[in-house]
């Protein structure tokens, strides 16, 4: 669902950020009614620099509740430098769309691999994507990677993917909890937070040294 010129129009923006389909459908959680929105983005290639600059200004990512990364097509080459290469591209775009998402909260990431003579093995894309590294630095929450069929006309592909972005809603991160303070409470967790933490801990590092001085003034 969505528009059918986006593919037209895609073509002179390539490396932008382009809204796929935006709708919505009824749904029940518990004994309530709820309306269930969703928005697809999708983006082509590495983004320049300016227009990184510009998702993240306009938010295009805020609200992302899971990522899929559609692997390029892979020629095997005996040139380690080319191999370097292939990975080092794929894993640009995906830091560039979590550069441009809120760093918070991290999601879910699904990794599609399309079919080849030579498939690559999940190690590979584990390492190639360093994809543990992510995790340890809370930009994914968790992965699942997924072999595609060499043709688009196998339905195994579509059953795969369907299974995928089932995996992705099962993931879906929980939505923040909104808190309120008044201004003195804001203002006084804000210098604990910048200034009290800090001073106490030089403070204290500055003891076990000793470093610590006392000066008279007349």
């Amino acid at each position: 669902m969505g528009d059918k010129n986006w593919r037209k129009n895609t073509l002179h923006t390539e490396g932008r950020i382009q809204t796929l389909a935006l709708f919505n459908s009824p749904g029940m959680h518990g004994s309530r009614s709820i309306k269930v929105g969703v928005c697809i983005k999708v983006a082509h290639g590495a983004l320049s620099d300016c227009e990184l600059d510009t998702a993240e200004m306009q938010e295009d990512l805020l609200g992302t509740s899971g990522l899929i990364l559609v692997l390029p097509p892979r020629v095997r080459s005996e040139d380690v430098a080319e191999d370097d290469a292939y990975w080092l591209s794929a894993f640009l775009q995906l830091k560039q769309l979590l550069q441009a998402k809120p760093f918070r909260p991290s999601v879910p990431l699904v990794v599609l691999v399309p079919g080849q003579e030579e498939e690559a093995t999940e190690k590979e894309v584990e390492e190639g994507l360093m994809l543990q590294d992510l995790i340890s630095a809370q930009l994914i929450s968790d992965y699942t990677i997924v072999e595609l069929p060499g043709s688009i006309n196998d339905l195994q592909g579509t059953r795969r993917i369907s299974k995928a972005v089932g995996w992705l809603v099962s993931q879906y991160p929980s939505s923040l909890e909104l808190c309120s303070q008044t201004l003195q409470e804001y203002v006084e967790d804000g210098i604990v937070c910048e200034f009290g933490t800090r001073f106490y801990r030089d403070w204290k590092e500055r003891r076990k040294l000793p470093l610590l001085t006392s000066t008279s003034m007349d």
